[in-house]
Order: structure tokens, then sequence, then C-alpha cells
């Protein structure tokens, strides 16, 4: 059930991920999933790490700590009415939540555990004005969008002025959110 455009790429050996607890002795992932710009991708395996990068994007991130079932989504923009029709499942906020959440239940997920976390949104092309820029408009859209559908975001580390690298470590359910330039030991663990 991965997204489309998806890239996988297959390591060996340790990670460390500096001082956050639970986090510096992860086993390796054998498999990275990588979801571009209006994909997503839902797995269970305990050894598959879903990744985005992230600018004025929103990653979307849903697990199920109960069935093993975790999902990311990277979303592009707020509203599909700005689009041209294009397929991808979650280029847009108002289509990207319901559709990651129907992959998820589709994978054995039940809606009633799932937890959300947002990370991304940043405004880096300074632009924006008094409604916000796009990064800013994205997390509002995706935050709304979770609150149709009876989600609420449980963590989020959205906003600021720099891209971010959202990792989902499917096995011990974890979400780890880098910052270009930032020591391994600043991560954000959005883990809900």
């Amino acid at each position: 059930m991965d997204g489309e455009g998806e890239r996988v790429e297959t390591t060996r050996g340790k990670v460390r991920a500096g001082g956050v607890p639970g986090v510096e002795h992860r086993p390796a992932p054998s498999r990275r999933v990588h979801v571009g710009i209006g994909a997503l991708a839902v797995s269970r395996r305990p050894d598959d790490v879903l990744t985005a990068i992230l600018g004025s994007c929103v990653g979307v991130v849903m697990l199920d700590h109960t069935s093993g079932v975790c999902g990311l989504a990277h979303v592009m923009l707020p509203d599909s009415r700005m689009g041209r029709g294009e397929e991808l499942p979650a280029k847009y906020a108002d289509l990207a939540v319901p559709a990651l959440l129907a992959a998820m239940r589709a994978a054995g997920a039940r809606a009633s555990r799932i937890a959300l976390a947002l990370a991304g949104g940043a405004e880096i092309f300074g632009l924006g004005g008094a409604a916000g820029g796009i990064g800013t408009r994205n997390v509002g859209a995706v935050r709304d969008g979770a609150l149709a559908v009876g989600l609420r975001p449980a963590r989020e580390d959205v906003g600021g002025g720099g891209g971010r690298l959202c990792e989902v470590w499917v096995g011990p359910r974890q979400v780890v959110v880098r910052r270009p330039g930032a020591a391994p030991d600043e991560l954000a663990l959005l883990t809900p």
C-alpha cells in the first residue's frame, strides 16, 4: 500500500540518533520508503521507515499503536480547488487526511486508535502577509481536515523558517523530525 512515486533504500547496521531517550538504539531499517510530494504510504513492516523532506509542505502522520499500522502523507497545498484535477492522493490537505485514514483502515488500523502528528509547514519563501504563507495555510487546512474526520493532532513540529526531514519508524512507532544543520541530539520526537 505504499504511495506512488516512492523511493526505497536498503540499509544495514545500527542507527544512532543522538540523545533522545528511546531513539538512540533503534535497529537500522532494511527499507526506507520515500514519500514524495502528493503521495502517501502505509506500512506495518517493523523494519520500514517512511520519510518525507518537508518545507512548506506538511507531513501528516497516523499511527495505530495496537495494530502496528503507520502512515505518512506529503501534503503540498491546502485546497483541491487550487488544482487541475491531478490524481495524487495527498497533494491537497482537504483530500489527503481522508485518503490516509482510508488507507490506514484498509491496512487494519482502527480510526478510534489512531494518533496523529504533524510536521512541516515552514514559511520558506518569505511570503504570506496577514493571511499567512502557504506553509501556515497548509497547517491550518490539515488541522481542519483532521477535525472533519474526528482526529486532533497529538503532537506537532510546524512553522518556522526552515525545512525538515520527517521519519516514521514503523517498528517502534516513532516519529522523528530532523532539521538541517541541527546536532544529532536536537531531534523532535513527535511520537503521539
